[in-house]
């Protein structure tokens, strides 16, 4: 899934770059990456507003007009309710989700069966969980592997950091643990 790499915020425009790989909007690099980038800002934000990065609520914001628009079929803006063994780690982002693979692994499994692609909020310089989440990938793959007689779970991982691979097999622990993407929206193109 190709995202386009423009920058139009100083800081970088992965949130619309994953929206635009999303609904395939930057189809075969026939369009100026940054007019489509722009067009999904000014879905999250009003026109008046300079450009700043997606949050989690404006990507919502995107994602459902982008949902009445007919451009994406299936939206699960919020992410399943996660319990923990500690009380003060409920609740916060990305919080030693590893303790619960397998059972993530399956659930974007399951989803990634009915055709749906996981949007993520990560952090990119994969610090972890507890620090905060600076960077929204895209899940698009996953596939169970055999290493020296071991199963593991991987997700294939796209982003449209200049610092990393356009797509990489990661596996769904280092997912969790180094990049802390935890809570997914996830989200079913129209045709999808």
């Amino acid at each position: 899934m190709k995202n386009p790499r423009p920058t139009l915020w100083h800081e970088g425009d992965c949130g619309p770059c994953v929206i635009a790989g999303l609904i395939d909007w930057y189809p075969g690099n026939k369009v100026d990456p940054s007019v489509v980038v722009r067009a999904i800002y000014e879905r999250a934000h009003s026109k008046e507003l300079p450009i700043r990065a997606l949050s989690a609520q404006a990507m919502r914001r995107v994602l459902n007009r982008l949902y009445t628009e007919r451009q994406i079929d299936y939206l699960e803006p919020y992410p399943p309710s996660w319990s923990h063994r500690s009380f003060d780690l409920h609740g916060v982002w990305g919080a030693t989700g590893w303790d619960h693979e397998p059972e993530w692994s399956n659930w974007i499994h399951l989803a990634m069966l009915a055709g749906c692609y996981a949007i993520c909020a990560v952090n990119i310089d994969k610090e972890g969980p507890p620090n905060p989440a600076n960077h929204w990938v895209m899940l698009c793959g996953y596939r169970r592997v055999a290493k020296h007689g071991v199963w593991w779970n991987e997700v294939l991982m796209s982003c449209s950091s200049s610092s990393s691979p356009v797509e990489q097999w990661v596996p769904s622990i280092d997912f969790l643990k180094q990049y802390g993407g935890f809570n997914c929206i996830l989200v079913r193109p129209t045709g999808g």
